[in-house]
């Protein structure tokens, strides 16, 4: 009869190695990749949350459109120096009588493209179901 055969050393401290190896994995996934905001952001606040993903809500005060290629931007706050801007990519759409003068919601991420004391948080809509009405 033949007695029953041990684990190796050496497959003890691979399984180790590789647990190890699967922790610090996912704890450098999370630095990199910001959580996402469990409550809607309020416009004014949206420059606290650059690089998070959310959504951004506010009264949409004015809606500069471009007629050549539909593209638009929604300002949020007041229009000589807006607290939140979401240019918008979508063509066939008449965005200035759809979201000017309301509340609206956007969700993605909260990004500073302009940079420094300048720039204006923004998100950029590349589909209509990224904005919705508060």
């Amino acid at each position: 009869m033949k007695a029953p055969s041990t684990p190796s050393p050496g497959r003890s401290s691979l399984i180790l190695a590789i647990a190890l190896l699967s922790l610090a994995l996912l704890l450098t996934m999370m630095l990199i990749e910001p959580p996402s905001s469990p409550k809607p952001i309020s416009s004014e606040e949206a420059a606290d949350f650059v690089g998070y993903l959310g959504t951004v809500c506010g009264h949409v005060t004015r809606v500069h459109q471009d007629g050549e290629d539909g593209s638009a931007i929604l300002v949020f706050g007041a229009p000589e120096r807006p607290s939140f801007q979401a240019p918008i990519s979508i063509r066939d759409m008449n965005i200035g009588k759809l979201y000017e003068g309301k509340k609206v919601c956007v969700s993605g991420r909260v990004v500073d493209e302009w940079g420094g004391s300048q720039g204006v948080p923004s998100i950029r809509v590349t589909d209509e179901s990224q904005v919705t009405f508060e």
